[in-house]
């Protein structure tokens, strides 16, 4: 495969936010069930 290194720097800057927003989704779903049990 012949993939430019810009390229390939973009993909995995790509995977890192959307890991962090799927992250943080996941926190902030967690932490409402948390106040709901209170």
């Amino acid at each position: 495969m012949d993939v430019p290194l810009w390229e390939a720097g973009l993909g995995i800057v790509q995977i890192f936010i959307l890991g962090w927003l799927i992250g943080a989704c996941i926190a902030a779903f967690y932490n409402a069930q948390i106040k709901v049990k209170k």
